[in-house]
């Protein structure tokens, strides 16, 4: 794993950062190893509204309730890029009427040309893509998808810079809110 848990820091810094693996309640290996990268960047974890710091796309759901927490904190981590900020939620429920789904992440971008949110996917070895279309449809958003096997051989932030500067250029401010958003904030 390339030493990462060396790379979290020490005491309070690392101890804060485990805490928001365990929170964070990642569903597979994959998973889990872009986290644990992400962490070991110099990434702060943190506990955020989605819809405080602008999301407004989709409905978020509480995961145990499937009801609507438009003001629920969920745990995410603040990471500043070369070419933008980014604030990741792992494991984020949304209502996409008549479906819900549960997003291996929520992404929040800010970067020169506009806000974006992005949908992130991260695909196992035994990722079954037959339906990934027609989600990615429903769900109105781009979608970042990495691969374990990119994971594999190569750096994760690398890959995620590399693949958000694509998917920027391409939907420059597409997916936030047309009332404004004030940025990325941290909430007390």
């Amino acid at each position: 794993m390339n030493n990462l848990y060396g790379r979290l820091g020490t005491g309070v810094e690392r101890r804060q950062k485990l805490d928001f693996l365990q929170q964070a309640c990642v569903e597979s290996g994959p998973e889990f190893y872009f986290w644990l990268s992400l962490l070991a960047g110099n990434s702060k974890a943190v506990w955020l509204s989605p819809s405080r710091v602008g999301f407004r796309t989709l409905a978020v759901l509480d995961p145990r309730s499937l009801r609507i927490a438009s003001d629920l904190r969920f745990p995410c981590l603040e990471l500043s890029l070369t070419s933008c900020k980014l604030i990741g939620f792992p494991q984020l429920t949304v209502d996409s009427r008549p479906y819900i789904y549960r997003l291996d992440g929520l992404m929040g971008v800010w970067s020169p040309l506009g806000p974006i949110w992005i949908n992130l996917e991260i695909d196992g070895a035994g990722h079954f893509d037959l339906h990934d279309l027609e989600r990615e449809q429903r769900l109105e958003m781009p979608t970042l998808r990495i691969g374990y096997k990119e994971m594999q051989n190569s750096d994760c932030l690398d890959l995620v810079q590399s693949k958000l500067a694509r998917i920027i250029a391409a939907y420059p401010g597409a997916g936030m809110s047309a009332t404004g958003v004030l940025g990325p904030k941290s909430q007390d």
